[in-house]
């Protein structure tokens, strides 16, 4: 771990479009989560599994515990992802208390020589499960607190350890130093109470290389496990181009259509917003509750009580992943909705294979989606040497 940061090395996180080496992925387990002993959503994610490793190798992470069951889906069996896709997917053991690796997973960070070689890094952010004592997902977050270190012992990478706590999943970079976020979210006294809003942009420049902050001010209806992350609402497409969840009803896409329509990036360009339509309003059913009962709950006492019958789900097509050439989206099982938001991205980025997986509703349940699952490694070539 260095005591420099990555900024101060010429490190930044590059956008999610830039070349991919693997994406890493988690595995749904946690009983208390997760209906029906999480059997539902592990074939979801073996669904999403499938679908971008056509386009990039595959890491998914799980417990000792659901190895076996992992591999049985993923890699034994001759019509598993892992014997059928262009890609290999392999399963390594890391434990966590959930399986959300955008947000609790290494953010990878790198730099390019002027020889063209990437040298690179991981940034390790400090996790709260998205709330700590003012209303976390669950109270004991100690597994997930080690996940970024172990993807980066395991790629013998440099790690940067930041004391901010920050999710993957609250910010959005193109990669040349303009971040998206959420007011709602990272200036939520749940995260950082001590910080200032020029606190959260000195370390989101010192380790992301971030020079430019555009501040949203919510993330989407229902998005209370987050606190209104921004890859429900708006994410960069490419340079100067976001992807808008749309509801033109909605005052909170309303706002973030002002915000976005007003703004530059780093680099001084007006945003290019790609309104990409919202699904209609979902919401949880009676037989999607999940059921653990007190012996079943893992890891002590969980916010995830709190799901109820009728609860508004936080549906959005712009919880994506980006692959190397290509989108692998979420559906909801609404043909007509979920096919004129695939169209919306098809036709700003033609050079790009947009996939839509029909899982979303299943993945939703949990409280994210296929980005929040992922978490992209893009190539380097080698570690930043550290001083």
């Amino acid at each position: 771990m260095s005591d420099q940061t990555p900024f101060a090395l010429g490190l930044r996180q590059p956008a999610e479009w830039v070349p991919h080496a693997n994406c890493w992925i988690g595995w749904p387990e946690r009983l208390d989560n997760w209906r029906l002993g999480a059997e539902p959503a592990q074939l979801a994610v073996t669904q999403v599994v499938a679908a971008i490793a056509e386009f990039e190798p595959v890491t998914v992470v799980c417990s000792g515990r659901a190895f076996s069951r992992a591999c049985a889906l993923l890699v034994d069996s001759s019509d598993s992802p892992g014997r059928s896709a262009q890609y290999s997917v392999r399963v390594v053991e890391i434990s966590s208390n959930d399986c959300w690796l955008r947000d609790t997973g290494a953010i990878f960070v790198r730099s390019d020589t002027a020889e063209g070689v990437s040298l690179g890094a991981g940034v390790h952010f400090a996790f709260n499960a998205w709330g700590g004592p003012a209303g976390s997902c669950y109270v004991d977050c100690s597994l997930d607190q080690q996940v970024g270190k172990k993807m980066l012992l395991m790629e013998r990478l440099p790690r940067f350890w930041c004391p901010m706590v920050l999710e993957g999943g609250s910010i959005s970079v193109d990669g040349e130093g303009t971040a998206l976020t959420t007011a709602e979210c990272l200036l939520n006294p749940n995260r950082n109470p001590t910080f200032s809003q020029e606190d959260i942009e000195y370390h989101l420049r010192e380790y992301l290389g971030i020079t430019r902050v555009i501040w949203l001010p919510y993330g989407i209806e229902g998005d209370v496990d987050t606190s209104g992350h921004v890859d429900n609402m708006a994410v960069f497409l490419a340079p100067a181009m976001v992807a808008l969840h749309w509801d033109p009803t909605d005052r909170r896409c309303q706002a973030a259509h002002q915000v976005l329509s007003q703004s530059v990036d780093a680099c001084g360009r007006p945003l290019q917003i790609v309104l990409v339509p919202a699904p209609p309003e979902l919401h949880r059913g009676e037989d999607e509750l999940p059921r653990a009962g007190p012996e079943q709950r893992d890891n002590g006492a969980s916010g995830y009580e709190q799901r109820k019958v009728g609860e508004r789900l936080a549906a959005s097509y712009v919880n994506f992943y980006r692959a190397n050439g290509g989108i692998v989206m979420p559906g909801f099982g609404i043909p007509e909705h979920d096919e004129a938001a695939r169209k919306a991205l098809q036709l700003v980025l033609p050079n790009v294979h947009v996939v839509q997986v029909p899982v979303g509703r299943e993945i939703l349940l949990g409280g994210g989606n296929i980005h929040c699952l992922t978490q992209q490694q893009p190539v380097i070539d080698g570690p930043v040497k550290l001083f």
